[in-house]
């Protein structure tokens, strides 16, 4: 039978976790007293068996409440084998995952955990994700949308699974850090403390803005994002831990620029502009 549990706790509490204690007393009875500063909570929800309606709108409201309580990330533990929902359903909760106000992160686990089918694409729109050892993932099958791009190691799972150590040579977790030796929730858990901005810049001028400037048809010389600019983006537009609404903005402009471009050399129609009155 399907369980479904919620559980909304602190990240050292979820994944039993030891933190160091800030300071530490010792009383005239020989007692210590530890100080410990606590962090926002990381909430948790555990998703076990076919994702169904049920389990579907239960992620939506998981995210929401994460929203209203101030959590600094919602963390999917799912150990899953397929959906029982349609192509459009999964497609509108990959949509609610990817543009998540908060950090979203998955991981299959326990160990033996599973996550086959569909609900797999999951791990192309998160922030950070991993799995534990002992656990599979694959048979993601075609993309639900045309939106969702699954990346080389997803498509390569489409009629396929894998464990932990060919996952990880596929590439297909998203992480900031390494998890050799020993993949943890508590990884995961560093990994949602997000890029920096300089580590973000760098992302971008390496990775990001080459790919957008190609898949816009442009060059290096078409379109500059100085670095003040790339800045205000940045700290402006994009709230994640991740990147991948850094890329979306640097891809809109893109387009942008490329459009206006087409229009200068009378491939597109100039914009009707409004008569003054």
């Amino acid at each position: 039978m399907r369980r479904l549990l919620i559980v909304m706790l602190a990240a050292i509490a979820a994944f039993g976790l030891a933190g160091a204690p800030a300071a530490a007393q010792d009383g005239d009875d020989g007692a210590t007293d530890a100080v410990i500063e606590i962090a926002d909570p990381v909430d948790v929800l555990q998703v076990n068996g076919l994702f169904d309606d049920i389990v579907v709108a239960e992620i939506g409201n998981a995210i929401d409440r994460a929203e209203e309580q101030g959590s600094q990330a919602l963390i999917l533990q799912v150990d899953s084998r397929g959906a029982v929902v349609s192509d459009d359903v999964m497609a509108d909760l990959l949509v609610t995952v990817d543009e998540a106000p908060v950090a979203i992160g998955i991981w299959v686990g326990p160990s033996g955990a599973r996550l086959y089918g569909t609900p797999a694409q999951l791990l192309a729109v998160a922030d950070v994700t991993g799995m534990a050892p002992g656990s599979r993932v694959g048979n993601v099958g075609p993309p639900v949308s045309d939106e969702v791009d699954l990346g080389p190691g997803l498509t390569a799972l489409r009629h396929r699974t894998v464990g932990l150590s060919d996952a990880r040579s596929l590439d297909v977790f998203e992480q900031r850090i390494s998890d050799e030796g020993i993949a943890t929730a508590g990884n995961m858990l560093d990994a949602l403390d997000g890029y920096t901005e300089g580590e973000k810049k760098a992302i971008a001028r390496q990775y990001l803005i080459p790919r957008q400037l190609e898949e816009s048809g442009l060059d290096g010389e078409q379109i500059v994002i100085a670095g003040e600019a790339l800045s205000r983006v940045i700290s402006e537009h994009t709230r994640e831990a991740g990147v991948r609404q850094l890329e979306r903005e640097i891809g809109r402009l893109a387009r942008k620029v490329a459009r206006k471009q087409a229009q200068r050399e009378g491939l597109l129609p100039m914009p009707a502009r409004a008569k003054r009155r």
